[in-house]
C-alpha cells in the first residue's frame, strides 16, 4: 500500500445512511463493527489475509 509506516484510525462513524447501499442491515450495527474491526486487525497481524465468510462480511482472500 505504502512503501512507509501509515496510520489507520478505527472508529464508529456518525452517518447510518450507506447501511443502505452496501446491503447491511442497521440493526446488526455492533456485530458489523465486531468483524470489520477483527480483520483489521488480521490484517495487521499478518501479510496474507484469508478470511472465511462469517455472519455478515464475504469470503476476503488478499496479499499485501
Amino acid at each position: 500500500m505504502a512503501p512507509g509506516r501509515i496510520k489507520i484510525m478505527a472508529g464508529r462513524g456518525s452517518f447510518t445512511e450507506a447501511f443502505d447501499l452496501f446491503g447491511y442491515d442497521l440493526d446488526n450495527y455492533d456485530e458489523l463493527f465486531n468483524e470489520k474491526l477483527d480483520i483489521l486487525v488480521e490484517i495487521n497481524r499478518n501479510e496474507i489475509l484469508d478470511w472465511p465468510k462469517v455472519d455478515y462480511i464475504e469470503n476476503i482472500t488478499s496479499y499485501w
